[in-house]
Order: C-alpha cells, then sequence, then structure tokens
C-alpha cells in the first residue's frame, strides 16, 4: 500500500499487517478542518506512473458486494415525547441499539462539528446560551442528508411536536419511509432496569470525585502545614542564634 498525492508518490510502499492480509479492505480516510473529495474512478484524475484499475473499474470477483439491496426504502422516524420525561435516554437507547440510524439534530450537529474542530463560544450553562451550531450549517445538512440514502432519527422535540414544523421537515426526505415513534406512558420493565443502572453509575461516579477531590484536598493541607511548621522552626532557629550573639 502507498499514498500519492496529485500523482506523485508521497511514502515509500508499506506492506498490510498480516491481520488484514486476504480480507476485505474498505478505503477509510479520517480528516479534519478541510473538505474532501474521494475519486473511486473508473479514471484517475492525475497519471500515475503505473497501470493500476481503480474501485469503480475492478472486477466482481475482486469485490464484495454489499447485500442491502440498492431500492430499499430508507426512513425517517420521528420520536414524540415530553421534555424531563425521558425523552433523550430514549433516543440514546435506540441508537444503541439500531446502529444503522443516523441522528439529525442541533446536538449531533454541535457533536460532529466539535470533533471537527469547529468551536462556539461557551456560555454561562443555561440552554439559551449554550453553544449551537450556526442555521446555516442545519439547512445544509438537512438539504444532503435525503441524498445519502439511510435512516434517520429527527430528535429535535420541539420541532417533532409541532406539526408545521414537524412537515416542514419531512419534504426535505422525499421518497422516505415516515414513521412515528411515541415515547410516553408507563416504561417497560426491561427500559426502568437500564435507567436505574445510569442512575447508579453516574451517583457511583460522583462519590469517586468527591472521594478524589477530599483526598487532594487532606493532600494540600498537609504539605501546607508542613511548610509552616518548617518556616516556624527556621524563625526560631534564628532567634536563639541572635539571643546567643547578644549574650556574647
Amino acid at each position: 500500500m502507498s499514498l500519492f498525492f496529485n500523482g506523485k508518490r508521497a511514502c515509500e510502499p508499506q506492506l498490510l499487517p498480516e491481520s488484514l492480509q486476504g480480507k476485505v479492505l474498505y478505503p477509510t480516510v479520517a480528516y479534519r478542518n478541510i473538505t474532501l473529495e474521494v475519486n473511486f474512478g473508473p479514471v484517475a484524475r492525475a497519471p500515475l506512473p503505473f497501470t493500476c484499475p481503480m474501485i469503480a473499474a475492478a472486477a466482481t470477483a475482486d469485490l464484495e458486494i454489499s447485500t442491502v439491496a440498492k431500492d430499499a426504502e430508507n426512513e425517517v422516524l420521528i420520536p414524540l415525547g415530553l421534555p424531563a420525561q425521558g425523552y433523550r435516554d430514549w433516543v440514546d437507547d435506540f441508537l444503541e441499539k439500531n446502529t444503522s440510524y443516523t441522528e439529525l439534530s442541533e446536538r449531533s450537529t454541535t457533536e460532529w462539528a466539535s470533533k471537527s474542530g469547529c468551536f462556539w463560544p461557551k456560555g454561562g450553562g443555561s440552554s439559551a446560551s449554550a453553544p449551537r451550531p450556526e442555521t446555516g450549517v442545519r439547512n445544509a445538512l438537512n438539504v444532503i442528508a435525503p441524498t445519502l440514502r439511510r435512516n434517520y432519527i429527527l430528535t429535535e422535540l420541539k420541532c417533532n411536536l409541532i406539526p408545521e414544523e414537524r412537515k416542514e421537515v419531512l419534504r426535505c426526505f422525499p421518497g422516505f419511509k415516515k414513521k412515528a415513534a411515541v415515547v410516553m406512558g408507563e416504561p417497560t420493565q426491561q427500559y426502568k432496569e437500564q435507567i436505574q443502572s445510569l442512575i447508579l453509575a453516574k451517583k457511583v461516579a460522583q462519590a469517586e470525585a468527591e472521594r478524589k477531590r477530599k483526598k487532594n484536598g487532606r493532600g494540600s493541607q498537609t504539605s501546607h502545614g508542613r511548610k509552616e511548621t518548617q518556616s516556624c522552626g527556621r524563625t526560631k532557629s534564628k532567634e536563639r542564634r541572635h539571643r546567643r550573639g547578644g549574650e556574647r
């Protein structure tokens, strides 16, 4: 494997690890603070010093075709719930169990932007002053997302509850199957146990943080006390030497 930049070799060829040899490889590029465009062929944009078929021109025998049908109908899921009634916990649990869904919301956009190196000024802690992604970014995602043909879950609580705003967002997803999930009523026993485990884990983490804080506080006080003792000892020694000098 070797990397080329504008048709010129950028590094010496590297052997594949034994764990990857003979297995299907999927091209992965990690990038940050740049706009990236990929070209899988069939024609390279810059001439290479050798002949090499591109992915788009690869033989069927050299490829592993995805089992997902190209004409499969994608889905847009809209959960409906009430504030402070376990709505976000339900969404997190759903995403963990259904990895084929992508969340589209303000919080997912903020997380994605932060990982990409984009930061907004920190607010005072309230929801009104909390860092928020630019409206243009969210609008662009609403335009781009339907072209990627994925399953999405739209988790903007207020928007989902207002019929006019909900219909406006769904217009961006023509050809998608629309479903709603009502997150209200008596939760299942499994969901109750999951929330209890989350609460317990949070309390354990808080107790551990408090224990470390107290431990560090005692260490600082002890160190400060030692310094005062040493300082007093030096002061008394100076006083004794001064008295002896006066007597002489």
